[in-house]
């Protein structure tokens, strides 16, 4: 099913599962998006005053990093 995010407290939600699902640390997506885990820390707590391209790098990487078993790694992954 699909639901519209139409506010900041539901992409955050959608955030942080993202990440969980993956079982990924916020380091761990720091690490995918050239940022500290600080600053991955502020993305999903606010993600209202982010900017849509740092919104849509964490979930492309986000969404790359759960192939794994493809053997993607960090350093695989394209730069943006």
């Amino acid at each position: 099913m699909n639901y519209p995010v139409t506010t900041s407290q539901q992409l955050r939600a959608v955030l942080i599962g993202m990440r969980k699902t993956r079982a990924l640390s916020q380091a761990q997506v720091g690490q995918l998006l050239g940022v500290n885990q600080k600053r991955v820390a502020r993305i999903e707590s606010a993600p209202g005053v982010t900017s849509f391209d740092q919104i849509a790098r964490f979930v492309a990487r986000s969404a790359v990093a759960c192939r794994r078993d493809a053997g993607c790694t960090p350093r695989q992954l394209p730069r943006w």
